[in-house]
């Protein structure tokens, strides 16, 4: 089954590039050409072929990993601008070869909108649970690093795929992986944590973390919180996330404030501009601009 995905490939291209303007120039020179999730705050990179893209002013659209396997087109150049299991799940759509699982990829697609915390919050089975956590453990020790520079990231969304249909398969070393990845998180989330303030019954916490940590919404002393603003040193990047919705309040709306408009995200999860290196500052001035609002 993996041969006939791998073959598929052959005739095909995967880009990335963090910048959407270095992206739409390269991908604008070939045709056919899509791009799943190509946004850059409220830029949009199109394809002349599809465009699968749920986010700032798309959103409502599909999640890319919900799309049903389109005819397989020799010669399709695929630009992305991050590599997750939702924008994997487009990608192979786009090739024709997306592995039928419908409970993983609705599951992909729900934590992806509503945040990683609630991953059973739409009443999933363990089984289809412990394969997203085996493939976000695979994704978290296997980063491709997507620079302004367009290149070419075909073999890393391969070995992904390759990953993909293990873990679906039962591959219980993968799995094992994932548990043992979803263990660590009383670890992380000691490790990672900054400070947290609380002001209005809502408390904001500050991490700072080279893994994700956006779905880590307790502080160590056991506080509940409302916000999660983190900071990657590895890719120099701000995120800011919120448990539940909070009437009034939007992740893409507060970036933006502060980043102008190539932040971007949903309402419930945000981040900083992907070709602009940030640092723990920048985290902390947007926990403080969330503060202020509360």
């Amino acid at each position: 089954m993996f041969k006939y995905i791998e073959n598929s490939f052959r005739t095909k291209a995967i880009i990335a590039s963090s910048s959407g303007d270095a992206l739409e120039a390269y991908i604008n020179k070939s045709s056919p050409s899509a791009t799943v999730e190509a946004e850059y705050g409220d830029q949009l990179v199109s394809g002349s072929y599809a465009t699968l893209a749920h986010h700032g002013k798309q959103v409502g659209q599909k999640c890319p990993c919900l799309y049903d396997n389109f005819p397989p087109l020799k010669g399709l150049m695929v630009g992305i601008s991050h590599l997750d299991i939702d924008t994997l799940g487009g990608v192979l759509a786009l090739v024709g070869v997306k592995p039928h699982a419908p409970k993983f990829w609705v599951l992909a697609a729900f934590v992806d909108e509503q945040g990683a915390h609630r991953i059973r919050a739409n009443g999933a089975d363990e089984r289809t649970i412990a394969q997203i956590w085996a493939m976000w453990a695979w994704l978290e020790s296997h980063p491709i690093t997507i620079t302004e520079e367009v290149t070419s990231v075909t073999s890393s969304v391969i070995n992904a795929t390759k990953t993909l249909c293990q873990i679906l398969a039962g591959d219980e070393d993968l799995l094992s992986a994932g548990n043992a990845f979803q263990a660590e998180e009383a670890k992380n989330n000691l490790a990672a944590f900054v400070r947290s303030s609380s002001t209005g019954g809502k408390t904001v916490i500050l991490r700072e973390s080279e893994g994700f940590v956006n779905h880590l919404y307790v502080t160590p002393a056991g506080t509940q919180g409302d916000w999660v603003v983190a900071y990657n040193p590895a890719d120099t990047s701000v995120t800011i996330s919120m448990r539940e919705t909070i009437p009034g309040f939007s992740c893409i709306e507060l970036v933006q404030t502060l980043w102008g408009p190539l932040a971007g995200g949903h309402v419930g999860i945000a981040g900083s501009p992907r070709n602009r290196k940030m640092c723990l500052k920048d985290a902390d001035e947007l926990m403080e601009l969330v503060i202020s609002k509360l």
